[in-house]
């Protein structure tokens, strides 16, 4: 028995047939990518980032949950995001932001690999993006990639401490990050 090989989709197709770019799908290289549903840590790790980013931040910042991005340079990609902040409102009809300066990205063990070496890869070339926020739902771990001057560098929080959002001027504790999540505390 043989199996077709994918169907290769433009996002102009991706976008112009709601089912295929609806929740948990993202387009790379022109293949239709389909995520498994959330763990509970996941969920609870992204609700509680979502609450903590909604009592600390007001305009000109805004949340947008489950953000969709197009990565500069691609015209056969678009990736999701758990949670973004950009410098201007989310346009609801729009598929993507346009801008974002924050993107949260809470890892799952069956992507962490492809989003490692394809997804981060590529939207820090965003020239709006100034940090890049990876979470583990395994273990109480945050990695924050930052843009200066002199490019991109990395920082961690593991267990306790608190992360520094620099581009919103604020720091938020592991402990609300991870709050009921079932992880141990640090």
């Amino acid at each position: 028995m043989y199996e077709s090989p994918p169907r290769y989709l433009t996002l102009d197709e991706f976008f112009g047939n709601a089912g295929d770019a609806g929740a948990g799908r993202e387009l790379i290289d022109g293949e239709i990518q389909v995520a498994r549903p959330p763990s509970p840590t996941h969920a609870t790790v992204v609700a509680n980032l979502g609450a903590c980013l909604g009592t600390r931040i007001s305009p000109p910042r805004w949340i947008a949950p489950s953000a969709g991005i197009r990565p500069a340079g691609h015209v056969d990609t678009y990736y999701r995001f758990d949670l973004a902040v950009t410098a201007s409102p989310p346009v609801p009809a729009a598929p993507a932001l346009s801008a974002p300066l924050l993107l949260i990205h809470v890892l799952s063990a069956h992507s962490a690999l492809r989003d490692h070496d394809m997804k981060l890869p590529d939207v820090r070339r965003l020239p709006t993006l100034r940090e890049l926020v990876i979470v583990s739902a395994a273990r109480r771990r945050v990695e924050i990639w930052r843009r200066d001057d002199l490019g991109w560098r990395i920082e961690e929080a593991n267990g306790g401490g608190s992360v520094r959002f620099e581009s919103l001027g604020l720091d938020i504790p592991l402990d609300e990050i991870y709050q009921d999540s079932g992880l141990p505390p640090g």
